[in-house]
């Protein structure tokens, strides 16, 4: 090689290439990578060492020395050290197969393990070639025995270590005696150990705590019967479904209820029929509630049920319409916007005459209040004055109440006829006058001449009289006319 490969760096390599040879350099010596190419050898320089490790008694050390012809020496070096239970020993073999060999060998510590027992305390001894190697010992309690059976083997049995365990309530005060007692038991003077206990129990968001008084704690909290008494309470308004009614009785919408109609107390039930329907004595509509109550057995009313009727909010509103109307002497009243339930009206048969007035609050605003004034009317209409060539007599018809109820009405009356004569000649239309409400003075021409007749008055104990007379030659009317009141 180069006189520069003399020095050992470790990652080097050198090829020769007509042996094609290849060298790398390990930081010791130069090794030849390329197993292929044979090594021009120095065979009698070259060779592999056993002996035993210079380092460690216990091991071997294996040097495989590869020279080449040049003189260039590489050794590898391998330490085999055994352990404290492995022996390594160089053993130099002559001859095997025709070949020397130096072997070795590994031999391992041989251990003892002994045991023996004492009383209550079991020994175990562990030894190599007569020295101790480790020693521990079992050491049983005061109720525990170690035995060893016939076949060598040591068995553990424990004693009854506790034989009475007793609480004791004190009989005055809160609180109580714990004793114990056994052979496992180690008192102070005996084998029994005994204390006063006095516990204190805090409930959760209460104050103050609790202790026991003569072996009883008594705590304010429910007990199983409150529980199931509030937990009925709360069923109270336990949903079932839905219900309609069919030839008076229930239909469950749910068909297992309708096949085994196990109903408890506060179980609701909703009305989903699409008509209104009586039952019970109430109009059931869509939305209105029923909730069972009755005896119950085991959870399930077994008797009759009584069924509580809750009516739905959602009601329609009941509406007046007319009430603010001046043209109608009535008014109808509406369950909701559509249907009817009454439709008030206020007639009057010939004679009778209704006037109606709404009513307006302080801002002469109309209300949805009316007053209804009935009158009895019957008018009178008198002609003028005909010639004598004409009709010499007027009829004149009324009917005059004859029987009134005490609240002013007019139950019983009678037709009356007058009968006005003409006696005079020449009378010609000159039209009438009135004197006060119930005086018509008629105006005539008789024989050309201008003549002012006797007033006719009219009267009534039961009537009203209004005489009118509004322009010359027109006819004049008297109006007789009841008044029952207002509504």
């Amino acid at each position: 090689m180069p006189q520069s490969f003399s020095q050992n760096t470790a990652g080097e390599f050198y090829y020769v290439k007509d042996k094609n040879i290849l060298c790398i350099n390990n930081g010791k010596g130069w090794i030849q990578t390329n197993t292929d190419t044979v090594l021009d050898t120095d065979k009698k320089n070259s060779n592999v060492s056993v002996n035993t490790s210079p380092n460690n008694a216990n091991g071997a050390s294996i040097t495989n020395t590869i020279a080449d012809s040049s003189g260039n020496v590489i050794a590898e070096t391998y330490d085999i050290i055994g352990s404290d239970y492995i022996q390594v020993e160089v053993i130099p073999a002559i001859n095997d197969k025709g070949v020397d060999t130096i072997k070795l060998s590994l031999t391992g510590v041989n251990y003892q393990l002994s045991s023996s027992l004492s009383k209550k305390t079991l020994n175990i001894n562990l030894k190599n070639a007569d020295a101790d190697a480790g020693n521990f010992n079992i050491v049983a309690g005061s109720n525990v025995n170690i035995a060893e059976t016939s076949t060598g083997n040591y068995t553990l049995s424990v004693d009854k270590a506790v034989n009475d365990f007793t609480i004791t309530n004190h009989a005055t005060g809160t609180g109580f005696t714990a004793s114990v007692g056994g052979p496992g038991v180690e008192g102070k003077n005996s084998t029994t150990l005994s204390t006063d206990i006095d516990p204190e129990i805090v409930l959760e968001g209460k104050s103050g705590s609790y202790k026991f008084k003569d072996g009883v704690l008594t705590l304010p909290v429910y007990n199983k019967q409150d529980i199931d008494n509030q937990l009925r309470t709360i069923n109270a308004m336990v949903f079932r479904g839905g219900f309609q009614i069919a030839n008076g009785a229930i239909v469950y919408d749910d068909t297992k209820i309708n096949e085994n109609p196990n109903i408890a107390e506060g179980n609701t039930f909703i009305y989903t029929g699409a008509d209104d329907v009586l039952w019970g004595g109430h109009y059931l509509r869509t939305g209105d509630l029923i909730i069972a109550s009755g005896k119950e057995v085991d959870g399930i009313i077994t008797g009759d049920i009584k069924w509580t009727y809750v009516p739905s909010a959602d009601d329609p509103v009941t509406e007046v319409e007319g009430a603010n109307d001046n043209s109608t002497t009535g008014f109808i009243i509406k369950l909701g916007s559509t249907k009817e339930l009454l439709d008030y009206t206020l007639s009057g048969e010939s004679g009778i005459v209704l006037e109606t007035e709404v009513l307006k609050d302080s801002e002469n605003n109309p209300t949805n209040s009316k007053v209804v004034t009935i009158k009895h009317s019957n008018t009178l209409t008198v002609n003028p004055p005909v010639p004598q060539a004409y009709a010499d007599e007027q009829t004149i018809t009324i009917n005059e109440p004859t029987e009134i109820d005490a609240q002013g009405h007019v139950v019983k009356s009678t037709q009356k006829t007058f009968t006005v004569k003409n006696t005079h000649q020449e009378i010609l239309a000159n039209g009438y006058t009135t004197n006060g409400t119930d005086t018509l003075i008629p105006r005539l021409k008789i024989a050309g001449a201008d003549f002012e007749n006797e007033p006719i008055t009219f009267t009534s104990d039961s009537l009203k009289v209004n005489v009118s007379a509004t322009a010359e030659k027109s006819n004049a009317k008297v109006n007789f006319e009841l008044e029952w009141g207002t509504f």
